[in-house]
């Protein structure tokens, strides 16, 4: 996209999806206001009558007022065909639709009619970008915010206001769009996913993977087991069946009616985890709230009939099994879209963890609240829960590195919201306020920004990611750890892939690098230029010539005769269903290789994201790899066709870990 500088009686022609969006956000009188914008600035405004047509809410007033801002001129098929033949000759083979494409024949005609105006197209859209870029018209095209924005600046009083105003709102609405421009699922399956990638179940209670990570070595050194833990651990024993010292039998036997419960709320949970490998979220929701009945009643009975000292410890030991079994319930609501009663079961989550005396998962349960706010577009209020995170990571008596990371998460995560919602001074204030003031490790901030790069990602946002990214390398780089490096640069890589991905639904962000680089300024440039060298041969391959296609196209190949390269498991990133031939397209990637598409009949449709799926070539199969068929913005590199999926190909749905974690 253009930027602008306001230049001698410019024209601009819009696109139909400026008055949507002046449409969707309730703009008073917009067309009005526009009119009386043309007059005061001396620009003009046009639209294509085929554009026009694509906007049937204008009519009545307000019809009469846009006559006197915007001229309507109707464009002829052939002058269309005109612009088509000129992409084709510069090698274009993908087109915008012919009511974009009647604006780059509208910007053509204009130019020849005004050849020293300044001529822009205001639009969003990818397709018809990309066409303008190349078709050397002298055209070029503008952003709605970009736009909004020239009207703001040149204007004064009133209408300055009314702009501003009209601009923060379409950015909003361009963010709200982002979060959901995806048919293929919700961004609540997103977010369930990252949940099911992110925690960790494994211990006493719940908490981010990478925050342990950042303690774990700590926690060896130190090799600390008091009584209490040395109890916990008999407990889990005894719940899980095993056999058990008479000696150690007998401290236990106080809580034996408790734990027998446990045992039975276990059984639930397994038969969840079985109904959501089935992609029965109901069901699944229905166990585990039996089992958390068993659970709250084995809560009350124990408290009469245990000594106070005894039931102390069984209040920790219940309130963290109930923690979790909340939290899952807490994830299937949010499968479920049920958003309010998903953010009150992550509250009893956090309640009962601080019953139990566990303020990592107090801490990484409030992380996760932030993260579903700005999944769901309340970005007021993940700023406020942000807010929150900060203070909490301040009370809490947590391990001291642990702290200073999920602090450091709290004002990414903050700052990163307010940036885009356009309050970008008071993000860039918080980023300075943190240098200052708590000046992190290098170490501690490298995980606070993978870990805010692996969520950022997960929502959708790889350009963010994959500056977060980029600056925990320059961590990494200055504080010479060394062995991070490939493990930044292959999340740098799924960015990339990320981004190629989103194809022509991508919409524009803010310049978001401009905060982020202010995180940390790099001393070691030589060695983050050397690692930056791996990543363009990583990015060059997506548009190497593929060398695997099959030669004879009638011809079936075997999984014998297929290279290494594809045999392993192929990780899904994209489902593309064709209503019209009633087949799949499953996009798949490897870091060796790129992305390569499935194209299958599946015997079911898939539940949830694409990345719940991994995809793997039977070794008894029959299949094709074809080119695609034109150059496509996915950047895939191969077709491979399959004809029989129950002979050809396996499609495994990933279970959550945390299930397995939980040991039921």
């Amino acid at each position: 996209m253009a930027t602008l500088q306001k230049s001698s009686n410019p024209i601009f022609i819009f696109d139909a999806n400026f008055f949507i969006s002046l449409k969707e956000i309730k703009a008073p009188r917009p067309y009005i206001n526009l009119s009386l914008a043309q007059k005061r600035i001396k620009v003009h405004f046009y639209v294509s009558g085929q554009i026009f047509n694509e906007c049937p809410f204008i009519v009545g007033t307000d019809f009469q007022e846009f006559e006197k801002g915007v001229k309507i001129r109707m464009i002829k098929d052939d002058e269309i065909s005109v612009v088509k033949n000129d992409l084709k000759r510069r090698g274009v083979r993908s087109f915008a639709q012919d009511p974009d494409l009647s604006l780059i024949a509208l910007s053509k005609e204009l130019k020849d009619e005004n050849e020293s105006n300044e001529i822009y197209i205001v639009t969003d859209d990818f397709k018809l970008n990309q066409n303008v870029d190349v078709i050397g018209y002298r055209v070029k095209c503008l952003s709605l915010p970009a736009f909004l924005q020239f009207l703001g600046q040149n204007l004064t009083g009133k209408g300055k206001n009314y702009w501003k105003v009209a601009r923060k709102k379409v950015l909003k609405l361009n963010l709200d769009y982002m979060m959901s421009r995806s048919t293929t699922f919700a961004p609540q399956a997103k977010i369930a996913w990252l949940i099911e990638n992110a925690v960790n179940i494994a211990g006493e209670g719940i908490q981010l993977n990478d925050n342990t990570n950042a303690i774990k070595k700590k926690e060896k050194q130190k090799e600390i087991i008091n009584e209490e833990k040395k109890l916990l651990k008999i407990c889990e024993d005894f719940i899980q069946k095993k056999t058990i010292s008479k000696e150690k039998r007998i401290l236990v036997k106080p809580y034996e009616f408790g734990l027998e419960e446990i045992k039975n709320s276990r059984k639930f949970l397994k038969k969840a985890k079985h109904e959501l490998s089935k992609n029965d979220f109901r069901l699944s929701l229905k166990n585990i709230r039996l089992a958390n009945e068993i659970l709250n009643r084995v809560f009350q009975l124990m408290g009469a009939k245990l000594v106070e000292k005894n039931y102390q410890f069984f209040e920790k030991l219940i309130a963290s099994e109930i923690s979790k079994t909340i939290f899952l319930k807490a994830y299937i609501l949010i499968s479920l879209n049920k958003v309010v009663s998903a953010l009150d079961s992550l509250d009893e989550t956090a309640l009962f963890a601080t019953i139990s005396r566990l303020p990592n998962t107090v801490l990484s349960i409030n992380y996760l609240k932030g993260l579903l706010y700005i999944f769901n577009s309340f970005y007021n209020k993940a700023i406020g829960q942000f807010e929150f995170n900060y203070k909490l990571a301040e009370s809490l008596k947590v391990e001291k590195n642990l702290a200073e990371i999920l602090r450091m998460k709290a004002i990414i995560g903050e700052s990163i919201t307010s940036f885009l919602i356009d309050q970008q001074a008071e993000a860039l204030e918080k980023v300075d306020l943190v240098k200052k003031q708590y000046k992190p490790s290098f170490s501690n901030l490298m995980i606070a920004l993978i870990d805010s790069g692996d969520y950022f990602l997960a929502m959708g946002f790889p350009e963010i990611a994959s500056n977060l990214y980029s600056e925990g390398l320059e961590c990494a780089i200055d504080s010479k750890i060394k062995w991070k490096y490939n493990f930044i640069l292959s999340k740098m890589k799924k960015a990339y892939m990320s981004s190629a991905l989103l194809g022509p639904d991508a919409r524009p962000t803010n310049d978001i690098s401009l905060l982020i680089d202010k995180f940390h300024d790099l001393n070691d440039t030589e060695t983050y230029n050397d690692l930056m060298i791996q990543l363009a041969s990583f990015t060059n391959k997506f548009y190497e010539p593929f060398k695997f296609f099959t030669k004879d196209k009638k011809k079936l190949i075997s999984y014998y005769d297929l290279p290494n390269e594809f045999k392993d498991k192929w990780h899904c990133v994209k489902i593309q269903e064709n209503s019209d031939t009633n087949r799949t397209t499953l996009i798949g990637f490897r870091e060796e290789i790129g992305l390569i598409a499935f194209d299958v009949q599946l015997n079911s449709n898939l539940e949830g994201i694409p990345e719940n799926y991994t995809i793997k070539i039977k070794q008894n199969a029959k299949i094709r790899i074809d080119p695609p068929k034109s150059a496509t913005l996915n950047l895939i590199r191969a077709v491979v066709k399959i004809g029989n999926q129950d002979r050809d190909i396996e499609i495994h749905r990933n279970i959550p870990i945390f299930f397995s974690q939980m040991k039921i």
